[in-house]
């Protein structure tokens, strides 16, 4: 077992050591960009953030729809200058499983105004900020870096010189959207919204509407395209605040189709409220701090999507069969035991989900990004946890028995210590969903992350009691232990088959570190793993 242990400890440290080396890949490349080549005192400019995105991965907008986080900028500018809020290009609805988000694919250029001192000194100046931005695939991966940008100063406004790069950045304000120009109100019904727009020109054939706040239509629902008279209808599907009364929508319409696409910002009323847009830029629709849009929807709703979700993680395939296999044991116990080992569970769920509560907590006052799974930011974090999935399957596999570890995934530490093995069994479960999202979650999490820590707190622990409650209702509740089989033979062969999903998730977890280092780091996990392997053979051997 000594030797064993020590081949793992020997081949994590050469692999992290490995990592360290290369410098993270990155999904997005991010670049500043001026419209001028010098600048001069009181001048104001456009500077572009460019973003060249990997094939099939996508950026996100102000309002990211079902899922995501838009751009941050976190700027460092020369004594005097100000920065304005970030323009956004027009976004496109980018389906993901049964979600649709909004945001950008191939590339997007963001637009900030710039405005010089009116005394300015100096030969040149030099812009900084740090960008963090959330790029998505099938799986979403939190990115930062740090974007830079000199320009000459101008002695006089006369001197001052256009840039390569004025030309394209004066084509992306112009396809900014503007203030619609059209008195935009809207009927709901339970499940409908009518958005019209009077006056709207009869040759706009394509129209989309992208809300600002979430929860008001069905982002993934299809949206009809009417005409009544002078006015242009856009019908919806309301959204999971259907039964909230909504007196006013605010959003982007984006008309045509390709290069012909233009985007208007309207403020719509409810019934015969119907009045023209606000003048309101688009950075002052946008709600929650920071710019970012944020579902405000309540507290207890939040904490029951957070429940709900919790429920749901327990069929997640890396959860599901470490408690399957708990669940069969508690089905065993004599019911004052079963009692015990559940309330250890709870304990080690709920533990874990507080700890998670802090770190959050900690992490946004410490101005770090924050999300559900950013451990998994973290390359080593990843490389451990599909050591520990790959080691949880081996066990299952009968490759070798698990004592008192710190999973308790085995027989034996229940056997030898009930209460801690199920208490450890929780702290593992809750690890192990990290990596998963469900039905809900997003709503909630995205609610509590944008609020004081008492409430990222509530919602995170609602989010553990439901991952816990159905382990521990098998345990106080003797009917429900009895609706499941009985043991016998079976058991050993479903034991083994739950092996599999744990496989999966390790595969899936190297996959991940692919995308942080790139190909040195899938060979560097694969030594490591058969590490791993190696090192629980040789345990079952011991044992044997």
């Amino acid at each position: 077992m000594r030797l064993a242990l020590s081949v793992v400890c020997w081949f994590l440290l050469a692999t992290f050591a490995s990592a360290q080396t290369e410098r993270p890949k990155r999904m997005v490349d991010v670049s500043l960009a001026a419209e001028t080549a010098t600048v001069s005192a009181g001048q104001e400019f456009w500077v572009a953030i460019r973003q060249k995105i990997a094939p099939g991965w996508h950026t996100y907008w102000i309002n990211p729809g079902d899922a995501g986080e838009p751009l941050t900028l976190d700027w460092r500018l020369p004594e005097g200058f100000t920065a304005g809020d970030i323009q956004w290009p027009l976004p496109d609805a980018i389906p993901v499983s049964s979600l649709v988000n909004y945001g950008y694919s191939d590339a997007a250029t963001m637009l900030v105004k710039m405005r010089a001192p009116d005394t300015l000194t100096g030969a040149s100046v030099t812009f900084e900020a740090m960008a963090k931005w959330l790029v998505c695939e099938e799986v979403c991966i939190p990115e930062e870096a740090p974007v830079n940008l000199t320009l000459a100063v101008a002695q006089t406004e006369s001197a001052a010189m256009g840039s390569a790069d004025a030309e394209s950045i004066l084509q992306h304000v112009a396809k900014l959207p503007v203030e619609s120009p059209w008195p935009a109100s809207f009927k709901a019904s339970a499940e409908r919204v009518n958005l019209s727009l009077k006056g709207a020109p009869s040759d706009i054939q394509t129209a989309r509407f992208f809300p600002l706040s979430w929860g008001h239509i069905d982002n993934s629902g299809p949206q009809s395209l009417s005409r009544a008279g002078d006015a242009l209808t856009i019908g919806m599907q309301r959204g999971e605040l259907k039964g909230q009364r909504v007196e006013e929508m605010k959003g982007l319409i984006v008309t045509g189709a390709g290069a012909e696409r233009k985007g208007y910002w309207i403020t719509a009323k409810i019934d015969d409220q119907a009045m023209a847009p606000t003048a309101s830029p688009p950075s002052a629709l946008a709600e929650g701090p920071d710019g970012n849009v944020s579902a405000d929807i309540g507290l207890a709703t939040a904490m029951l999507f957070a429940a709900i979700g919790g429920l749901i993680l327990n069929l997640m395939p890396c959860v599901f069969p470490v408690l399957s296999i708990k669940a069969l044991s508690i089905a065993k116990q004599r019911r004052d035991e079963g009692r015990v080992q559940g309330i250890a569970f709870f304990a080690g769920v709920m533990a874990s989900f507080a700890a998670l509560a802090v770190l959050l907590i900690a992490l946004r006052a410490s101005g770090g990004a924050i999300g559900w799974g950013f451990q998994f930011q973290s390359p080593e974090f990843v490389l451990v946890m599909a050591a520990v999935f790959l080691a949880l399957g081996l066990s299952l596999s009968g490759v070798f028995h698990m004592g008192a570890g710190i999973t308790g995934a085995g027989d034996a530490m229940t056997r030898r210590e009930g209460a801690p093995g199920y208490f450890f069994t929780g702290v593992l479960a809750t690890v192990a969903a990290t990596p998963c999202t469900a039905p809900f979650m997003g709503a909630a999490l995205g609610y509590a992350l944008t609020k004081p820590p008492v409430e990222i707190a509530a919602v995170i622990l609602a989010l553990g009691v439901g991952f816990a409650l159905p382990m521990t209702l098998l345990s106080f509740v003797p009917q429900l232990r009895r609706a499941l089989p009985k043991p016998g033979p079976w058991m050993e062969t479903l034991k083994q088959v739950m092996a599999f999903p744990l496989y999966a998730t390790a595969a899936w977890l190297v996959w991940i570190l692919s995308v942080q280092r790139g190909s040195d780091g899938v060979f560097a996990a694969a030594i490591a793993l058969l590490a791993v392997a190696f090192a629980c053979w040789l345990w079952g051997r011991a044992d044997a």
